[in-house]
C-alpha cells in the first residue's frame, strides 16, 4: 500500500485505524 492508499483508508475507515497501526508496529518488532 501507498502513502495515499493508507491515507485512504484512514479517512474511510477510522475505527480500523488503531488496529492498523498495531499490525504494522508487531510487524515492525518481527523482523
Amino acid at each position: 500500500l501507498t502513502g495515499q492508499a493508507f491515507a485512504n483508508l484512514f479517512a474511510t475507515h477510522p475505527s480500523t485505524a488503531d488496529r492498523i497501526q498495531r499490525l504494522l508496529e508487531l510487524e515492525q518488532q518481527m523482523r
